[in-house]
């Protein structure tokens, strides 16, 4: 099942998410001068975004949304849809909830909910 730390999700799509390190590039201005300064740094995992989905009642959805809130910062694991482990992710940011109603019949869904959580595979 789907997870990010110890919250279970219905869905979570890795919405930018690398396996690999990658070398980075930072590029800034210099006032006063052409062109631009580049310092290389080293490799590292890039930046991640997941997007975390919960079917469910509106209870259940709330308290998951307090429950997703609740992680950040932290280090967690996250766990797609496919299975796959994303270890030793940092959650930096949080989004908003964005939250619906609808129903499934002959279940108990009452609501939809996504969250966008963003961060970095700390290596």
């Amino acid at each position: 099942m789907p997870s990010i730390g110890s919250v279970s999700c219905d869905y979570i799509h890795s919405a930018r998410a690398t396996r690999n390190k990658k070398q980075h590039v930072e590029v800034w201005p210099i006032p006063g001068i052409d062109g631009v300064g580049v310092h290389i740094l080293g490799k590292s995992k890039a930046w991640s975004a997941f997007e975390l989905i919960l079917l469910g009642t509106s209870a259940e959805v709330e308290t998951w949304i307090a429950a997703v809130e609740a992680l950040g910062p932290t280090l967690v694991t996250v766990t797609d849809d496919w299975g796959t482990p994303f270890a030793n992710f940092a959650v930096v940011f949080v989004g908003e909830p964005q939250k619906e109603a609808g129903s499934r019949p002959g279940t108990n869904i009452e609501a939809r909910c996504s969250i966008i959580v963003e961060g970095q595979i700390a290596v």
